[in-house]
This record gives C-alpha cells, sequence and structure tokens, in this order.
C-alpha cells in the first residue's frame, strides 16, 4: 500500500522527549534484497518457515546451548571470575537465548497451523521449564554474589545495575534458603509457568460463534446479554480453576519466601514498592472518580428509559453488565453527536499506518501474507535503527487482542557492534473488502498509537532492551495516545477513504468535546479490574467469581454479569466437579531509551522534575485532585 499524498508525522523520541518527524521512503533495492535473504549483515535473525519438528528440535538445541553456558558459569572458581567470562557472558547467553526464542514460542500467537501453534506451545513450555531450572542455579547465584563483592574495575551504570538486579532476582527465587525450600520454589514455578501457558492458550483456541438475524442487531437487550454472557464465559471451566490455583501457589510461594502476600512480593520491583501503596492509590482515585461515575451512569439510565419506551422493551431500571458499552457508545452520540461510524471513514488503516513508518519492506518473509514488514531509519542521520512487522487483522487461533511483542532485543553483540530491534504489534482491525478499505473507529486509531508507542519503546532505545518496571512500561505508549486528541495530527493522519479529505473541523470538535464523556464509568471499571487483581492476590485462596462480583458493585456500582456470580458456576462445576467432562459438555451446548537501566520512578522524577501525582491524570477526566 503506498499512501496517495503523504506528507509528515511527529513521533516522541523516547531518550530525549524531543519530536521527531518521519516520512514515508521507497524502499531501496539493496535493503529489501537483505530483508528477503533473512539479512546478509545479521540484522534480522528471524525466520517464519519453520516446520513443527524444526520448532521442537531447535528448542532443545537453544536449551543445550543456553545450559552450557551456565555450567560454564557456575563451574568457576572465585578467584577465576572476571567481567568476561562471568557478568557478561550471562548478558551475551540472554541476547541469543531471547532472539532465538522468539522464533521458537511467537507462532503459536500468530500461526495460520493448528500444530504449529501446538508446538509452538510445547516449545514455550520446555523454555518455560528451562528458564525457571537456571533462574534456580545456586552455583551461578553464589558466583555473581562473589564477583560483586571481589570485583576491583568499574562497571558501567547499566553494568552494575544489571548485575544488582540479578543478585535480587535470585534472592527472590531463594537462592539464599535452604536446599529443601529452593526444592519446593522451583517445583511451585515450574507449575506457574505450566498453568499460565494453558490459560493463554485456551483463550487463543476459543472460537466461540453466535448467530443473530438482522432484527436481533438493532438495539435488542437481549442481543446485548447474550454477547456479554458468551464473552465473559471463555474457558470459564478450565480458566477458573487454573486462576484461582495460581492464586494458592503464589501465596505458597510467597510465604516460603517471607513475604505477607504474592502482592507484596510482586509489588517490591515495581514503581509502587509497596502493596499497601497500590491499594492507597486504587482507594484514593476510586473515591475521587465515585461522583462523576454516578453523573454517568444516571445520563445513561435516562438514556435506557427513553429507548425502552420508544422500541417497546421493558426497562429493568438500572444499567447492567451488558448495557454499559453500549450506553456508553450512545452517551457520545447524542451528547456529542460523535457518530463513529461516520468517523470512521476517515481513519483507513492504509493512510493512518503508512503516515507512521518509514520505509516498507517489499515481499519479506513473514509467516502470513497479511504480514508488514518496515525498516525505521533516524531521519537526520540515515542510520537504520530497527524493523517492525504489523499484523493487523484477525485470523483462527490467533492471538485475540492488541500488543506488542519483543522478538529481537536492541542490545551490543559479544562483538561489540549493535543488534537492532525487531517487534511484532499485533492486533484485529477489520480487514478489508473488495473496494473498502479497513476503517478504524477513533478507539482503534487510539489503540494502534497505544501499541506503536511500545513498538517505537522497543525500537528507539540505546540501552540493552526495554526491561523496565511493569507499572512503567505503559507509561510511553499511553503518552502516545495524545497524539489521538491533538487537532494537529489528527488533520495529518486523517483522509476520507474515498476523497482523501481530512476530518471536518465540525466533526473533529465534536470528538475532542467527547474526551471526557464517560470517563467516571470508564476509569471505574479500570480500578475495579486492578482492585480486582490487587485482592486475589492478597489471600491464600480465592473465590475469584464471588470477589469480582462483590467489587462490581461496590465500584462500578454496575452489578456484574451472572456469568462472574455464585450461581451457574457453583450450581453445576462447583458441585458437580470444576473438570467434570459432562458439565463441560453442557456449558459448551446450552451457554456458550533508558530502557531498564534506571528506576522507572527515577526516570519520572527527571522528567517533571518533582515526585508524580494524580493530578494531571484527575485534570484530563475533568476533575481536581
Amino acid at each position: 500500500m503506498v499512501p496517495r499524498d503523504l506528507e509528515h508525522v511527529f513521533f516522541c523520541d523516547s531518550e530525549t522527549g524531543a519530536l521527531w518527524l518521519f516520512e514515508y521512503i521507497t524502499p531501496s533495492s539493496h535493503v529489501r534484497e537483505e530483508i528477503k535473504m533473512g539479512s546478509a549483515s545479521g540484522e534480522v535473525k528471524l525466520r517464519w518457515d519453520l516446520s513443527t519438528d524444526d520448532i521442537l528440535k531447535k528448542t532443545e538445541e537453544l536449551i543445550e546451548r543456553s545450559k552450557k553456558v551456565y555450567d560454564a558459569i557456575g563451574a568457576l572458581k572465585p578467584h577465576q571470575l572476571t567481567f568476561d567470562n562471568c557478568l557478561k557472558a550471562l548478558c551475551d547467553d540472554s541476547t541469543e537465548y531471547h532472539t532465538a526464542k522468539s522464533n521458537l514460542d511467537f507462532p503459536q500467537h500468530v500461526s495460520t497451523d493448528k500444530d504449529i501453534r501446538s508446538a509452538s506451545t510445547e516449545a514455550d513450555r520446555k523454555l518455560s521449564e528451562f528458564e525457571v531450572e537456571v533462574s534456580m542455579r545456586k552455583d551461578v547465584f553464589d558466583n555473581l554474589v562473589t564477583f560483586k563483592e571481589n570485583n576491583k574495575d568499574p562497571l558501567t551504570p547499566e553494568a552494575s545495575r544489571v548485575l544488582d538486579r540479578l543478585i535480587k532476582l535470585g534472592r527472590r527465587n531463594g537462592l539464599h534458603l535452604p536446599e529443601e525450600i529452593q526444592a519446593e520454589i522451583k517445583a511451585i514455578k515450574n507449575r506457574l509457568s505450566n498453568l499460565s501457558i494453558d490459560f493463554s492458550k485456551n483463550l487463543n483456541e476459543e472460537n466461540t460463534i453466535l448467530e443473530f438475524s438482522n432484527e436481533d442487531l438493532a438495539s435488542n437487550p437481549q442481543t446485548r446479554q447474550r454477547i456479554e454472557y458468551a464473552f465473559n464465559r471463555r474457558c470459564m471451566q478450565e480458566n477458573t480453576a487454573i486462576l484461582e490455583e495460581l492464586v494458592e501457589l503464589r501465596q505458597k510461594m510467597a510465604d516460603l519466601l517471607g513475604y505477607p502476600t504474592h502482592a507484596s512480593y510482586i509489588t517490591e520491583l515495581r514503581m509502587s514498592k509497596t502493596a499497601e501503596a497500590v491499594s492507597s492509590f486504587l482507594s484514593e482515585l476510586c473515591e475521587k472518580l465515585r461522583p462523576l461515575g454516578e453523573a454517568d451512569l444516571k445520563v445513561m439510565l435516562k438514556l435506557k428509559e427513553n429507548e425502552c419506551k420508544e422500541l417497546g422493551y421493558e426497562c429493568d431500571g438500572k444499567i447492567n453488565g451488558w448495557d454499559m458499552r453500549y450506553y456508553m457508545n450512545l452517551v457520545e452520540e447524542k451528547h456529542y453527536a460523535v457518530d463513529h461510524n461516520k468517523l470512521k471513514e476517515y481513519f483507513p488503516l492504509d493512510i493512518e499506518l503508512l503516515g507512521l513508518v518509514y520505509e516498507e519492506i517489499e515481499k519479506p518473509h513473514v509467516w502470513n501474507e497479511d504480514i508488514q514488514m518496515f525498516s525505521v531509519r533516524d531521519l537526520a542521520s540515515g542510520d537504520l535503527i530497527g524493523y517492525f512487522y504489523l499484523d493487523l487483522f484477525p485470523r483462527e487461533g490467533k492471538f485475540g487482542h492488541a500488543a506488542c511483542f519483543g522478538l529481537q532485543p536492541g542490545c551490543l553483540l559479544p562483538d561489540g557492534k549493535r543488534q537492532l530491534s525487531v517487534a511484532a504489534m499485533v492486533a484485529n482491525f477489520t480487514r478489508p473488502t473488495g473496494d473498502h478499505p479497513s476503517l478504524l473507529t477513533h478507539q482503534e486509531v487510539e489503540t494502534f498509537f497505544h501499541e506503536f508507542g511500545h513498538v517505537m519503546h522497543q525500537i528507539c532505545t540505546k540501552a540493552d532492551g526495554t526491561n523496565v518496571e511493569r507499572d512503567f512500561v505503559e507509561a510511553p505508549s499511553q503518552m502516545l495516545e495524545n497524539w489521538c486528541w491533538e487537532k494537529a495530527p489528527l488533520h495529518r493522519m486523517s483522509a476520507h477513504y474515498k476523497d482523501s479529505s481530512p476530518i471536518p473541523d465540525d466533526m473533529l470538535d465534536k470528538l475532542l468535546a467527547a474526551r471526557n464523556a464517560n470517563t467516571g464509568v470508564f476509569n471505574l471499571r479500570q480500578i475495579l479490574l486492578a482492585t480486582f487483581d490487587q485482592t486475589i492476590h492478597t489471600m491464600r485462596k480465592a473465590n475469584t467469581a464471588e470477589i469480582y462480583a462483590t467489587l462490581a458493585t461496590e465500584i462500578l456500582c454496575i452489578p456484574s454479569t451472572p456469568v462472574f456470580s455464585m450461581d451457574m458456576f457453583h450450581t453445576r462445576f462447583k458441585k458437580e466437579g470444576v473438570m467434570n467432562p459432562q458439565v463441560g459438555i453442557d456449558y459448551r451446548k446450552f451457554i456458550l531509551q533508558p530502557g531498564g537501566t534506571l528506576d522507572a520512578l527515577d526516570m519520572l522524577r527527571n522528567f517533571l522534575g518533582r515526585e508524580p501525582k494524580q493530578d494531571a491524570f484527575l485534570a484530563s477526566k475533568g476533575l481536581t485532585s
């Protein structure tokens, strides 16, 4: 796809904070050939034509190769330890390992071949077991501690941070504890890994289909209820049991390691630092947003009452879980006159997409014909800084949401040269048909920017990867979402799919005015999900359905759909057996740049010149602190 009249688009440099100006460049012949051949200069080490046997064979080879590195480090005597044969050797192995691993475990999310997906899932399982194994290598841990204690040569700040983190991770794995406790922790970690892989596989392979008549697809509340009911019951039989076992196992490991709760264990390495800080933050934010949420619900309920009266439906006098998204959209259309069906005509994917890239690779080596590949160059110097893939349309068995996958980390290689970063953005936007292009709603444009923010974070870093704290990793991508709410970039990125005209000013004004529509309900739902996660991980055992139902009523003031309540789950699954095959059959039948080199708080302090606060977030929602 080539843009009609492409100009420029701006992005924020993750290293300097400056705006970069990007433009479309016709791919040069040598770059096209380099990518097609799998990169003659070794820049892209990924290939997507592996058979099931290849995947399993290369998995074993990768494990064996990496194990030799750990064995060599673990066998070193204290007087033999150096930066090169200890810390650098681990980092070099990590670079090679994680790039090779992407070739093996990524296909489970995107391959159209179920056998390939299964082989990739099995590879992921074996590699995860190996990673548990090496994470429990006390000999390597002891040598890292000894190297830190005895080393006389100055380390770079990044190397020092990596060393400190590896030692801290070793302690968090219990390597300073008695052997019997280490063995128990290792068993728990293996079980946790397998359960998590099963949880994801169940969701990826789930394929519920609902059929409706044209009449059902109007404003029928029963249609909304059926859809939400089926969506929220996906893999309920298998994954509810997995989730509740995960909760128990995580708490058991926290006990062994001396943490009061799993939440305390996790937050230790996060920006938040403590579970209490997270709970306090969520509670405080909830109280400030509650009046806004209550006002949103009143507006929605009024619309529902009027619509039910007009269409002849009985109104139950409340906003149910299956009503929420529908009436959020109706609020925007009625009170802010935003017609999303009309609006999306101004966001054909080819125009929006190619305004964000530098250089498209023709006929690249990819895993599906839908995939596009792009190189990214620094506009000022022309230097190549990375590559990314775009996998944007739904397929059978494909990862069901939107995400950025880091496939090849940007880092220094053992020979001192820099390996370019490679990432993949995976989404499920509407596929183009005939002469009708793929049209994005504004929310999908926002999603595109969000995930592309992760891509930019992967590619633009000049550190060895972007392994920042998990509660900071979303900040750069969320920052980029703001571009979707500013007139200048919206004018630049939009073009009507028929005549290339930009969004009219009156429609743009209405869209921008609608930014704070439903903000109370939307953000209270986010707080609900976060609070649910926090709550179940401060308990030894959790009845997840009951906890979610309670929190939904308390926080969102919208009762959870019976899917999550005690009702059907306890009546059948708990009573007759969570893994009872007949219950499962009945269910299906009847229901259906600093990267990680600085602490994230330090990065925020450096950028803001002060401690981070909620004020800007609250103001963006029309509230004051």
